[in-house]
């Protein structure tokens, strides 16, 4: 049964995508506090159906030993969380980092989001 008020993950191009969505409630920026807390999106619960996920690394901080296009992390299931010993090779100084999640339906389709975590301290 198909429930039309579910948010899709592919809305068209002209519209917002679940994942953007979610995203937007927590403003696009994503914050790792004192002791270098898991990255865990749980705002993305809001987001049906993800089987994978993919998460890379766009734009390191200053100093930051990670380059552009690594992986971070990449999984299978819903639940998107990198702990820190997963991310302390790519996110190893305090400061803002540009990454983007691509996520994968059970359907098959897939949306990409940009978004920005800020690492306060290691």
């Amino acid at each position: 049964m198909h429930n039309e008020s579910a948010p899709s993950i592919y809305q068209g191009r002209t519209c917002l995508t679940a994942l953007d969505k979610a995203f937007q409630m927590i403003g696009n920026v994503w914050a790792v506090g004192q002791g270098g807390d898991a990255i865990t999106l749980s705002v993305l619960s809001r987001v049906p159906n993800i089987t994978h996920w993919k998460m890379t690394l766009v734009r390191p901080a200053p100093g930051a030993q990670g380059t552009t296009g690594e992986v971070i992390k990449e999984a299978d299931g819903a639940t998107i969380s990198v702990s820190k010993e997963e991310y302390l090779p790519y996110l190893n100084v305090t400061g803002p980092y540009k990454v983007r999640l691509d996520i994968t339906s059970d359907s098959n389709k897939t949306a990409a989001h940009e978004f920005t975590v800020w690492i306060e301290s290691l």
